[in-house]
């Protein structure tokens, strides 16, 4: 392919989701390809007006870029790139699962798109292995990987680590109250994150006393992974979290909730759980510094057999070649 110009769309470059469009980026202008990003999807699908007037944004940026591949992170980004660009854009989505303060209807609207989206594609990936049919699964390496090594659990207490967005589908509070089940081992839990939760959070770890710190946003993630003993993940919409894939890389284990992608990530060598009342006896196995050390370099070991550092560009760059020479 020659000329090669990618236009990226997505309705924020914030999160693990900013990281995976802003690691195709990289790769891709690294590549030889010409990188142009749009990041003005509306948050709601259901926001009319705000849908019309980002498709309105993006002809005119797809005007003037003229790309020759345009990949779209999410169903409402390729609702709003599949009015407007031609020819049909990829699409990749990210995370499967309910938010529970959500309508039933909006659940159901995005499983139907979850069908419908596939038929309208260049081609259809998805970051999560739950067997959708027409996706195909693309595991997503966390772009901090490639900079990350094994290191020790460190001496002192059991140390538990969070990380994340303090937001409804994260289930802060699942950590916290496993924390404030186990605090006559000694352990102390970590939160990393900010969100609109987290005044919510705090006031559950003062009424429970539980033994956890709330450390806000932090960039120092590779120190934060050193100093923890495992790392935990409860949410109810996810797809391979870079966090969890992150700490595993570093040789901790990962206790988290039963979503397809942390099953696929941490089911063989952590703890898939159902609730806090499930995550309280997992964390307090590993207040055990013996087995937090063989579970850990396990679950390094089992990470490093599925997933590399550069995945899924190279993939990703093959099937844009594939697709140009229909």
């Amino acid at each position: 392919m020659t000329g090669k110009r990618l236009l990226l769309v997505a309705d924020t470059l914030d999160g693990g989701l900013g990281a995976a469009v802003r690691a195709q980026a990289t790769w891709f202008e690294r590549d030889g390809w010409a990188v142009q990003v749009f990041d003005h999807v509306p948050e709601r699908a259901r926001d009319g007006l705000a849908m019309v007037r980002a498709a309105a944004a993006l002809r005119h940026v797809a005007r003037r870029f003229d790309a020759g591949v345009t990949h779209c992170h999410g169903l409402r980004s390729f609702v709003v790139a599949r009015l407007v660009t031609s020819p049909a854009p990829f699409v990749t989505l990210h995370g499967s699962g309910p938010v529970p303060s959500d309508p039933p209807l909006n659940d159901a609207t995005r499983r139907a798109g979850r069908r419908i989206v596939p038929r309208l594609a260049a081609g259809a990936f998805t970051a999560t292995p739950d067997g959708q049919r027409a996706w195909r699964f693309l595991p997503h390496a966390s772009p901090r990987l490639a900079g990350l090594r094994e290191v020790p659990i460190p001496d002192g207490p059991p140390t538990f680590l969070w990380l994340g967005r303090l937001a409804e589908p994260k289930r802060p509070d699942v950590f916290v109250r496993a924390m404030a089940a186990i605090a006559d081992t000694g352990a102390r839990g970590l939160v990393v994150g900010d969100g609109p939760l987290r005044a919510e959070v705090e006031a559950l770890v003062r009424s429970l006393g539980a033994p956890v710190d709330m450390l806000g946003e932090r960039d120092d993630v590779a120190g934060l992974i050193a100093g923890s003993w495992a790392v935990g993940l409860f949410s109810t919409h996810e797809a391979l979290s870079f966090a969890v894939q992150e700490a595993m890389w570093s040789g901790r284990a990962a206790v988290v909730s039963d979503r397809p992608g942390l099953r696929w990530l941490a089911g063989r060598d952590g703890f898939v759980v159902p609730d806090a009342d499930a995550a309280a006896p997992a964390f307090r196995t590993l207040t055990d510094p013996e087995v937090a050390r063989a579970r850990g370099a396990a679950s390094a070991r089992s990470l490093r057999a599925i997933l590399r550092p550069d995945d899924p560009w190279p993939a990703v760059a093959s099937e844009y070649e594939r697709r140009s020479h229909r």
